[in-house]
């Protein structure tokens, strides 16, 4: 009968002639033979491993990685145990690959001058669902609309849905929100021609996932945009029914977050503690960095990226895969990155997505910004070959 604790429960090893317990990080292989044990795995560095076997055969040595390590063996209790410890430095190098990031505005699409005649057209406000346009991402609205002469005091009501849109005006931010708002617009707007754009998130929040049945809430604008004003006195109004969209980011087709894309035209900012952005780049703005990963032979270290702090939310990417997103409300802050994503050069992109203003107060523009990010091991561990020779 052997009893153990909370600790050592899920540590425990039944072989044909033996139980093994090891606190040794990661066990890959055991094999029991009747001449040896033979386990292999990997061992963290700096971190004391403790292991204890309960065998009928008693032990004549035990070698770690070839070399020989004191044990203790009590016959009367069939108790082999030892004790083993790595003590290495430098077993990774992490290096910036440039002493600046380079960015650029992710928010092309509200420009009047951008180039939309391939996007989709809604003919009516459906929800993404209904036009066949599945999955999660941001998708961006666009609808050009006139005004009559002479028109005033003109207000805007929109209805969101279930998504958190940025709504601008003649490429001029003017609101970001969920749910009904009507919004006092006459200073965006000019005589003839204006332009709406909306960028939305279907971030598929309280709706339903394919494993869960049949869709609960649905996402996008599902409701025309109505306008109203006065002209020479009289109430004047009109409903924008009609809008081209796009799924996906023009980045994210551009291959913005990919190392082969070529950057060189982007802007450069010094490496700082804090990067704060203008209103001039919009709600969505990307950053790109390289770094320098190095480790030594036969050690497994995976990194973690840590983000200090951003407002309001960041969209990673490590070598053109996705990696995680980071929420100013929490609660993760720390992403791991597997061994099995580095090189040795590689490439970090974010898109940092803007506030635009207090959700509550929704006064005064309130820029994006992040943090300088940590680049740091997970952990550092070697891997190890323990032969446990019997008499």
């Amino acid at each position: 009968l052997l009893i153990v604790d909370s600790y050592w429960a899920g540590r425990v090893w039944l072989l044909d002639d033996s139980i093994i317990l090891t606190d040794i990080y990661y066990i890959k292989e055991i094999k029991e033979g009747p001449k040896e044990i033979l386990l292999k795995g990997e061992a963290k560095n700096k971190v004391e491993s403790k292991t204890r076997i309960f065998t009928f055969s008693k032990p004549k040595k035990i070698r770690i990685n070839g070399v020989s390590i004191p044990f203790n063996y009590q016959e009367a209790r069939r108790s082999l145990k030892f004790d083993y410890r790595i003590e290495e430095e430098e077993v990774v190098s992490i290096k910036w690959s440039q002493a600046y990031w380079r960015y650029k505005s992710g928010s092309e699409e509200r420009k009047v001058a951008y180039n939309d005649r391939d996007w989709l057209i809604l003919k009516e406000p459906i929800s993404l669902e209904k036009a066949g346009l599945f999955g999660h991402g941001y998708f961006w609205y666009r609808r050009e609309f006139s005004l009559p002469r002479g028109i005033s005091r003109v207000k805007m009501s929109i209805n969101t849905g279930f998504d958190r849109i940025y709504l601008y005006l003649n490429e001029a931010f003017v609101w970001r929100g969920i749910g009904e708002k009507e919004l006092e617009v006459t200073s965006y707007l000019k005589r003839g021609r204006n332009l709406l754009a909306i960028s939305c998130e279907n971030a598929y929040h309280t709706k339903a996932h394919p494993h869960e049945g049949a869709i609960k809430k649905y996402s996008g604008i599902q409701k025309p945009i109505r306008l109203r004003g006065k002209i020479n006195g009289k109430v004047w109004g009109k409903e924008i029914k009609e809008f081209k969209i796009r799924k996906d980011l023009s980045g994210i087709r551009k291959g913005y977050h990919k190392p082969e894309y070529d950057d060189k035209e982007w802007i450069k900012v010094k490496e700082g503690e804090k990067y704060v952005c203008g209103e001039n780049l919009g709600n969505l703005i990307w950053f790109r960095r390289g770094f320098k990963y190095k480790k030594k032979e036969g050690w497994t270290a995976p990194l973690k990226l840590v983000i200090p702090q951003a407002e309001e939310r960041c969209h990673l990417y490590l070598n053109g895969q996705a990696l995680g997103r980071y929420e100013s409300v929490g609660p993760q802050n720390i992403f791991y990155i597997p061994q099995t994503m580095l090189e040795e050069e590689n490439l970090l992109a974010l898109i940092l997505e803007g506030p635009g203003f207090h959700p509550v107060r929704e006064e005064r523009f309130k820029p994006a910004f992040f943090k300088e990010p940590i680049l740091k091991t997970y952990y550092q561990a070697k891997e190890i070959e323990i032969r446990i020779e019997r008499v």
